[in-house]
C-alpha cells in the first residue's frame, strides 16, 4: 500500500521486489540469448556438414594436381576435374597457376560460395522450422500448458481455452472493471503465470528471438537471388 511503501520496511521490500522483477527478466533474456547462439551454432555446423564430402573431394584433387611425384597424366585429369567442378567465372586453374597466387584466389573464391549456398540453405530451413513450431505453438491453448495448481481461484481451468495474452486481458477488463489498469495488470499475469500462458509466451519469445536472428541473413541471400535474377 502506499502507507507501507513509506516506511523503511516498505522501501525496502519494494527496492526487493523490483530487483527480483528485473532478475527474472534478465534471466529470461540470458536464455533466449543462449538458445539462440545455440541455434545459430547449430547453422553453421549443418552447413560445413553438406559440404564436406565437396571439400574433401576438392582437396584431394588440389594435392593430386599439386604432387609433383604423381605422374604428369593424372595430375592433369585431376586440373580437368577442379575446372569441372569450379565454375568458370571463378577462373580456371592449370598446373603452373595452382599453387600461385591466382590459383588460391580460384580455390578460395570457389571454397567461399560453396559454404556461402550451403549456409542459405541450412538457414532458409531453418526458419522455415521455427516458423512451423511457432504456428504450432499459437495454435495451442493455456490449458494444454497448464500444470496442477493448488491455491483457489488461480487454479481455475476456466483459462483452458484461452490461447493469447489479450484473452487474458480481455477477460479481467470484464470481471474487474472496478478495479483500476495497474490492478488488471497485475491479475492478468497472475492468471498467466498459473494457467500455463506463461510458459506459451517463453516459448514465441524464444522462437521469435531465434527467427530475428535469421532474418538478416535471409534479407540478404533474397536479395543475392533478385540480383542473380537481373544478371
Amino acid at each position: 500500500t502506499a502507507t507501507m511503501m513509506t516506511t523503511p520496511w516498505g522501501f525496502i521490500l519494494g527496492a526487493v521486489a523490483a530487483v527480483t522483477a528485473a532478475y527474472v527478466l534478465f534471466s529470461e533474456e540470458a536464455k533466449e540469448a543462449s538458445a539462440t547462439q545455440k541455434m545459430l551454432s547449430e547453422v553453421t555446423v549443418e552447413a560445413n556438414k553438406s559440404i564436406a564430402s565437396e571439400k574433401a573431394e576438392l582437396e584431394a584433387l588440389v594435392k593430386i594436381a599439386g604432387n609433383e611425384k604423381i605422374a604428369k597424366e593424372d595430375r592433369l585429369k585431376a586440373i580437368k576435374k577442379l575446372n569441372e567442378i569450379i565454375p568458370d567465372y571463378i577462373g580456371q586453374l592449370t598446373l603452373e597457376n595452382l599453387k600461385t597466387f591466382e590459383g588460391t584466389k580460384i580455390l578460395k573464391q570457389y571454397t567461399a560460395e560453396l559454404y556461402a549456398n550451403a549456409r542459405a540453405k541450412a538457414v532458409q530451413s531453418r526458419f522455415d522450422k521455427l516458423s512451423e513450431e511457432k504456428v504450432a505453438v499459437e495454435s495451442k491453448s493455456a490449458g494444454e500448458y497448464r500444470k496442477e495448481q493448488t491455491f483457489g481461484f488461480l487454479a481455475s481451468k476456466e483459462f483452458d481455452s484461452f490461447k493469447t495474452q489479450a484473452d487474458f486481458e480481455k477477460y479481467v477488463a470484464k470481471k474487474f472493471k472496478h478495479l483500476d489498469q495497474k490492478e488488471q495488470k497485475e491479475i492478468v499475469n497472475k492468471f498467466i503465470q498459473s494457467s500455463g500462458m506463461e510458459d506459451k509466451i517463453r516459448m514465441l519469445n524464444d522462437l521469435d528471438a531465434q527467427m530475428k536472428a535469421l532474418e538478416p541473413e535471409i534479407l540478404q541471400n533474397k536479395i543475392k537471388d533478385l540480383q542473380g535474377e537481373n544478371n
